[in-house]
Parts: structure tokens; C-alpha cells; sequence
């Protein structure tokens, strides 16, 4: 029948022989006891008597023999003799205790005496006294007590610290996180029954239809929380304003919160949840992304910049492109993540050629089509193409890698001193000083390639003069969570206005969480942080384009715009360039990557391993996120070199200049190795062998 329950597939002997098991060991315990118990009651009877402590008492009463069977000889009492002679008191501690007559003398010495504390003892040494005490023993119980307990200490201590070394040796796990991740790869292949049982727990809903959360919305938290509150209190009320605080991630994680900045919180959260739009509820699919070539095509211009500084328009019949393609860039970019960076779409891509290229240029929706308007929709699934002006841009100067592969010199600590009078705090989210770190614009790594960044600025208007790598102008501070976002390109910071974007054509910065007295928001330009990808961890805690606070009494340089553009271009190369590709440039020839100073493609692409050298065998999981880290690293290394050449092919006039005090300064240093072989101390004078030029190729 249908109501009937299937029979249970566990066999039936198994209870039973459990049931049998725990009483065997249950009963068999007792038995056991209970038969030694006896054994030994039957032994004592059949045992001699114990000897008598004085003789005079072995005398009084007569010994019992030892008899199997036969029933023992009491002494008959005789008239003369009572009870109370048959007993006689004696003191075995006392040293002047009378001993009857004719009794034997004891079997102690009376050498020395003991102290009244030991007379009334009832001990069971049967009358043996302790030795003496010796004068001269300094034993004291408290120091011995406390070398044990530190003895013992430091043993369980040193076996503690050992296992924990030798078992991260072993398993090669770096943090409770990898050893819980190690653990359930060992549960779940050595253990596959207990991990299926196990993971069945945890979905015990998997034939119930999954709804979607709800989005937290303000005024829903503020109903949650007065019901808190009417139901069970403050606690109660604290509570609901936990959890309410886990989904918001509005508030930073500090020790410090007071309650101004729970009320400031609140009133953040109205005024974005009353400034912004309604989203809709319905889940829709990202739009496919668009297609962004920007290759050696040129645009003829008739000017791209005027005297005063500001870039005059493109002529739409004046541009005709070339056949002769000498480089390719493509580029996947989602459109979603386009209109959160930027009101106008199209002028965004316009800045983005800006920054990858360092050129001005036109977006074209196709080859030999018109321009693009800044105002333009782009299209989901459209391939659109930036052209740059003609004449601007020559892939003969090309500057040698292999010297500005070299570190520099200066530390980070230099310009964390005088950072902190600017920046006393992240300058997006507002964490505390303690929990910041200093992020430079363009790495130490790459400390060569600033002075030749500098030069190819298109405006004068900015002050760039003495800049270094340890500069101000070259870093800011943030909190370390998006100190490493920065470092792995997946947030960059853009300055408007720039030569392409202006301060409205990026969204409204929502409030800051946290405010603080002391700070300023710039009146004239935006310091925006923007999310290049999309990290559902990190995007909550930072929303889509906040802007940057610095400290209004400070007179330091705000960072630089130029860099801030060079790293822009960095950031969105490494990031929506084509996954197919195994290098970044759709370049296959020798002769076109030769142009571009790139190395010819290897074979088999090793990048060089950044994490730690294990001697052990390291997990496939380990090892296959060190190779994916050790891959993203050297895919950024060859964005930040094919940057690098872009602007300075832009920029040719530059790279002629550097090229030219390279000439100089070899030049002068032959003339100062001639001078030290000939001793000629008037070389020596006249040379100078500092110089700050670059090597290059030759220029055509």
C-alpha cells in the first residue's frame, strides 16, 4: 500500500549486537569485582595473624594456629585472671612509657625525641617513628611547588607551539582559513559518506523553490528596529541594530563608534535612499558587453590643442583613416559597469582611448564613420574603435625596458610623514589613520618612468616641478582593503576635470558615512573612486563613485592628474582586455611587438613566482591559486610597459629629448672612463657623469 513506509534498509543484527556489546561490558566489570572481592575475603581468613606491637601483649593472649577445619583453642580463664588484664595500654610514642614486667623492650630506639604533634597521631607505621630532621635541609615546599608548575608550563608550552609549527609544516597551510579549506578537501575524500550526510543537513530546503532576498531598504530597518525595541528593550533594540549593521556595511569597522555617527548614519542612509532612484526589483541580465579596438588607424585632425589650454574640436570632414594598422587593442567592457563610471557613455570611451593611448582621439561606431557625439547611447554587443589624429603618434622611439626595470631607491616612509598633514584618514571611506595605508599612483617599481610620464602632459596648468617617486602629488592614503583593490587595478581614482571629462558627467558622490571636522571637499574638481570590476565584498563597503575629502587646513599638492590618468589606462587595460588573448596586444608578428619594445612571444608564458618557496611538495589548490596570482601580476607588469610605450610613441619630441641627454650623458661618462685610465685630471674635472636620460633606440 501506498501508506505503508518502506522497510528500513538497515540490517536488523546491528541494534541487536549493540545491545549485546553494551551490556557484556557493562555486566562483565561487575562480575569481575565482585569475584576478586571474594577471593580475597577467603584468603584473609586462612592468613596468619599480624605480629603484636609489644611482647608483653603477645604473652597476655594466646597466638591462633593456623587450622583447616578444626575449630580454635580458646583459653580457658582461670579465677585468678579478669577481663582487664588481658588488655594493657601502651603509648608506642611516648619515650616514657612504662613497660610491664617480664614484656620484651621495643623494637625502636628512644635515641631521640619526637614532637607532641606526633604522639597523638593515630599513624599506621605500627609504631616505626620518622627519621630525624636534618639542620641543615633548606627544602621549601612554595619555590619547589611553583618550578614544577613552570617546569610543566613551559613543556606544555613548547609541545603547543612545536605541533601547531609541525603541523603547518606538514599540511602547508598559512592561516586557519587554508587549514579549514585543507580539512574539508580531507573530510570529503577520505570521508565521501559523512561529507554527502553532512552537506543533506545543510540543504534540507532543496526541493523548495528558492526566493530571491529582499533588498534592505531604510525604512524597513527603521520599522524592524522600533519593534526591537517595543518587544524586548535596549538589549533587544541593540540587537536588531547588529544585523541591521551586517547587511548595510555602512559603518566601518571601528571600535570607536559613537552615537553621533549612529544618527549620522541613519540620516546617510534617507537621504541616498531619497536622492537615488528606485531600482527595480526585477532581476534582469547584464546587457553583453561592448567591443573597444583602439589600433593604429589614424584620424586627420586639424588641431587637437589650442594656445589657451583647452582642446579645440575634431573637423567630422577632415577625418580619413589609413589602411596600415600597426598595433591592436580590444577591449571588453561591460556596459552596466560604463554608466555607473559615467553619465555619458560615449565620452567616457573617448577619455578611456585618452588614458590607454595618451593621445586625443575620436570613437567611431565603425572603419570610415563619422565620430561619435558625446551624448551618444553606445549600444549593447557594438564594436566601437578610437582613432587617433594623424602624424601624432611614431613607434620609432622606443625606450629601452631594461634600465627602468630598476627599483628605486627611496622608501615609502619618506612620504608618510608629510601624507598624513594632508590626508590625516582615508580620504574615501573616513577609517582611522591606523587602519590606512599609503598608495602610490605609479609604484616604486616603476620609479623611471615618472620624469618621462611628466613630460608628455598635454596642459601646462598643472605644477609638476621637482616631482619624485616619494612625492605627495604621487600618493595618498586608504584603508588597506582598498590599498590592494588599487594594487591589483580593480579600483582606480579619476580626477575631473581632465582634458576629456568634466565634474558633471561623473554620478553624484553619496555622503560619507562618518564625517569629520577639518576636511574639504574641493570646490572645483572631484577626486572620484570608481569600481572597474565588480566585487559584491567590496563594493558594498565602498559605493560606486565617492569622492575624496583631504584636510582643509593643509597647503600640500593634491595627487596628480597626469599620473592619476596614466594609471587609469593601466587599470582598464589589465582589467577588460580580452581573456582569449594569452598576451595583451593582438599582435602576432616579431617585427610589429619588436616595434612596440615588446619581447617576442615564449613558447610556454612562465611569469616569474611572487609567492613564497616552499621546499615541500605544495596541494594542487595552493599551488593553482599561486600560479593564478603570479599570472594576474605579470599580466599587469605587461599593462604597465605597453602604457608606457603608447605614450611615448604619442609623444615622440619627448622621447627624442630623453633619447638626446642619453647621447649626452654616455658621451660625458666615456670622457670621464678615458680620463681615470690616462690619469688626465682635466677630464676628470670637465666631465659630469650625472645625468638623468634614458637609453633609447634609435629614433626615425
Amino acid at each position: 500500500m501506498e501508506d505503508e513506509s518502506e522497510p528500513s534498509s538497515r540490517p536488523r543484527w546491528i541494534p541487536a549486537t549493540l545491545l549485546a556489546t553494551g551490556t557484556l561490558l557493562t555486566v562483565a566489570p561487575l562480575i569481575y569485582l565482585w569475584r576478586a572481592k571474594r577471593t580475597k575475603a577467603v584468603s584473609l581468613n586462612t592468613a596468619a595473624p599480624p605480629p603484636r606491637r609489644l611482647g608483653s601483649l603477645a604473652n597476655a593472649l594466646p597466638s591462633r594456629a593456623p587450622s583447616s577445619g578444626s575449630a580454635s583453642t580458646i583459653p580457658q580463664t582461670t579465677d585468678k585472671d579478669t577481663l582487664l588484664s588481658r588488655f594493657a595500654v601502651v603509648s608506642p610514642w611516648s619515650d616514657n612509657a612504662t613497660i610491664p614486667s617480664g614484656s620484651q623492650p621495643p623494637r625502636y630506639s628512644s635515641s631521640y625525641s619526637v614532637s607532641s604533634a606526633w604522639k597523638d597521631d593515630d599513624d599506621d607505621d605500627w609504631g616505626v617513628r620518622p627519621g630525624p630532621v636534618d639542620p641543615n635541609d633548606n627544602f621549601n615546599g612554595t619555590l619547589y611547588t611553583l618550578q614544577a608548575f613552570g617546569a610543566a608550563t613551559l613543556i606544555v608550552t613548547a609541545l603547543g607551539i612545536g605541533g601547531v609549527w609541525g603541523l603547518v609544516r606538514y599540511l602547508e597551510v598559512d592561516n586557519m582559513h587554508d587549514f579549514g579549506h585543507k580539512m574539508r578537501l580531507e573530510v570529503m575524500d577520505r570521508m565521501p559518506f559523512l561529507a554527502a550526510r553532512m552537506r543533506n543537513a545543510l540543504n534540507l530546503s532543496t526541493n523548495e523553490s528558492k526566493t530571491e532576498p529582499k533588498p534592505w531598504s531604510y525604512d524597513e530597518s527603521q520599522d524592524r528596529l522600533s519593534d526591537a525595541f517595543d518587544k524586548g528593550g535596549v538589549s533587544a533594540w541593540a540587537t536588531a541594530f547588529v544585523q541591521e549593521h551586517d547587511h548595510t556595511h555602512i559603518l566601518e569597522s571601528d571600535p570607536f563608534v559613537t552615537w553621533p555617527d549612529l544618527v549620522w548614519t541613519n540620516l546617510v542612509m534617507r537621504t541616498m535612499s531619497d536622492s537615488q532612484p528606485q531600482q527595480e526589483t526585477e532581476t534582469s541580465q547584464p546587457s553583453p558587453p561592448i567591443q573597444f579596438i583602439i589600433s593604429g588607424h589614424t584620424a586627420q585632425v586639424a588641431s587637437h590643442w589650442q594656445p589657451d589650454g583647452d582642446p579645440c574640436p575634431f573637423d567630422p570632414e577632415d577625418t580619413r583613416d589609413d589602411d596600415d594598422d600597426n598595433f591592436s587593442l580590444r577591449l571588453h567592457i561591460p556596459l552596466d559597469i560604463i554608466r555607473n563610471l559615467c553619465l555619458k557613455p560615449a565620452k567616457f570611451l573617448r577619455f578611456l582611448g585618452y588614458c590607454i593611448l595618451g593621445l586625443l582621439g575620436v570613437v567611431k561606431s565603425s572603419l570610415h564613420g563619422p565620430p561619435l557625439d558625446d551624448d551618444a547611447e553606445l549600444e549593447a554587443g557594438a564594436t566601437y574603435y578610437f582613432r587617433r589624429p594623424r602624424g601624432k603618434f611614431h613607434l620609432g622611439a622606443i625606450i629601452d625596458l631594461i634600465l627602468l626595470k630598476r627599483p628605486s631607491s627611496a622608501s615609502s616612509s619618506s612620504v608618510c610623514g608629510s601624507i598624513e598633514n594632508r590626508d590625516p584618514f582615508c580620504i574615501f571611506s573616513g577609517s582611522g589613520l591606523y587602519t590606512c595605508e599609503t598608495a602610490h599612483i605609479i609604484p616604486f617599481s616603476k620609479a623611471l618612468f615618472l620624469d618621462c610620464i611628466i613630460r608628455t602632459r598635454l596642459s601646462s596648468t598643472e605644477s609638476l616641478a621637482g616631482m619624485a617617486i616619494d612625492d605627495v602629488r604621487n600618493a595618498f592614503m586608504v584603508s588597506a582593503s582598498y590599498h590592494r583593490s588599487f594594487d591589483n587595478k580593480a579600483l582606480a581614482v579619476m580626477k575631473t576635470p581632465n582634458l576629456v571629462l568634466g565634474v558633471e558627467d561623473i554620478p553624484i558622490s553619496p555622503p560619507h558615512s562618518r564625517p569629520r571636522d577639518g576636511i574639504e571637499y574641493p570646490s572645483h574638481e572631484r577626486y572620484t573612486a570608481q569600481w572597474l570590476v565588480y566585487d559584491p565584498d567590496s563594493n558594498n563597503e565602498l559605493p560606486k563613485a565617492m569622492d575624496a575629502m583631504f584636510n582643509a587646513t593643509s597647503t600640500l599638492d593634491k595627487p596628480s592628474q597626469i599620473l592619476l590618468d596614466y594609471n587609469y589606462g593601466v587599470a582598464a587595460l589589465a582589467r577588460w582586455l580580452v581573456k582569449e588573448d594569452t598576451h595583451l596586444l593582438n599582435v602576432n608578428s616579431p617585427n610589429q611587438r619588436g616595434a612596440l619594445g615588446l619581447p617576442s612571444r615564449p613558447i610556454s608564458p612562465s611569469p616569474a613566482p611572487l609567492g613564497p618557496q616552499r621546499s615541500r611538495r605544495t596541494s594542487p589548490q595552493h599551488q593553482a591559486a599561486i600560479d593564478k596570482r603570479n599570472a594576474w601580476a605579470a599580466r599587469i607588469e605587461e599593462a604597465e610597459n605597453i602604457v608606457f610605450r603608447l605614450w611615448m610613441g604619442s609623444h615622440p619630441e619627448v622621447a627624442a629629448q630623453i633619447h638626446q641627454e642619453h647621447e649626452d650623458g654616455a658621451e660625458r661618462l666615456e670622457q670621464w672612463r678615458l680620463g681615470v685610465n690616462t690619469g688626465s685630471s682635466s677630464c676628470v674635472a670637465n666631465a659630469d657623469v650625472s645625468y638623468t636620460g634614458l637609453p633609447l633606440s634609435p629614433v626615425d
